[in-house]
């Protein structure tokens, strides 16, 4: 009466016998770490004490696409906490972890390094996050592609085209031009030898100035109407005044190595095709109604491109 029922002889022999076990989820991680050995190489060469967290965080934050609050328990439940046996996943721990990544700037460039060449491609982007918070010491206050004048920070990216990978990042105050930004990034990454390629864009005198500081190349695009630019070899056309003509697309484009201004080393390209396709695309937007289409413009257009192209030579 005072030890309750009493198991027989056989029935605890039986549960003696029976082995304990713990059912975890492998394939998915045990696929991802063949794939990214590579990876965990590099984590472990750069953050040696953190290489292990780190990995594991990232591994089930891909499988799962999980918040931090949730790695905890995905880990518990995931053969990685036997090949990484006692991390501490827990919410806390992580954002003490991220921070403390943040700060090792120099292992960071420097892990990133180890998937890039210099002879690589690379894509750069870069993006605005608006934010009010009184936290953050980056959200200034400055203008972007939205054209908005609010408190935010730039994140900047470089993609790997070779590597389908990404290869650098830095977060920057709002207050600093993108432009500005490439520059000291293409300074802190490493990279010897860089052409820029972007759109017009970026094609301001300014912009151009601050990478012409940084000794780096460029190849932008500016706009038509800069006094800078001769026109006066394509109206009308004289071909024998320019240098010379290449394919692209199946079309002959001319092209004419002009004067180095404070925008750098012109080149002036006529592509007849192009040209014939924005005078049609006028006149149907003009027989279409749009508003401040009319064929007196469009002939005060043609007249008025054609005494610029002369004048500015």
């Amino acid at each position: 009466e005072d030890k309750g029922l009493i198991l027989t002889q056989e029935r605890r022999k039986q549960r003696e016998s029976k082995a304990t076990f713990q059912v975890l989820d492998h394939g998915p991680t045990a696929i991802l770490r063949q794939l990214g050995g590579e990876v965990e190489t590099a984590l472990k060469k750069y953050f040696p004490s953190q290489a292990n967290a780190i990995y594991a965080c990232a591994l089930l934050r891909l499988i799962a696409q999980a918040p931090l609050k949730s790695i905890q328990a995905l880990y518990q439940g995931s053969s990685l906490s036997k090949d990484y046996p006692g991390l501490s996943l827990s919410k806390n721990d992580l954002s003490d972890l991220i921070r403390t990544i943040g700060r090792q700037r120099e292992q960071l460039v420097s892990f990133f390094q180890h998937f890039f060449s210099q002879q690589d491609h690379l894509l750069f982007d870069a993006t605005h996050l608006i934010s009010h918070s009184r936290q953050i010491g980056l959200n200034e206050k400055g203008y972007n592609s939205a054209g908005k004048n609010k408190p935010q920070l730039k994140l900047l990216y470089m993609f790997s085209s070779e590597q389908q990978s990404p290869a650098y990042y830095r977060l920057v105050p709002g207050s600093i031009a993108e432009v500005s930004a490439l520059r000291f990034s293409v300074e802190e990454s490493g990279l010897e030898r860089v052409i820029i390629i972007a759109d017009k864009g970026f094609g301001s005198k300014e912009n151009l100035a601050t990478l012409q500081k940084g000794n780096i190349s460029y190849v932008i695009p500016l706009r038509r109407t800069l006094k800078v630019i001769d026109y006066s070899t394509t109206s009308p056309l004289r071909y024998e005044a320019m240098d010379g003509h290449f394919t692209f697309k199946n079309r002959i484009v001319w092209y004419e190595k002009q004067v180095k201004t404070a925008y750098g080393q012109l080149y002036l390209f006529y592509d007849g095709f192009l040209a014939e396709h924005e005078r049609q695309d006028y006149l149907k937007r003009m027989k279409a109604g749009y508003k401040g289409y009319t064929l007196e413009r469009f002939q005060a257009k043609q007249h008025s491109e054609a005494v610029v192209k002369h004048k500015t030579k």
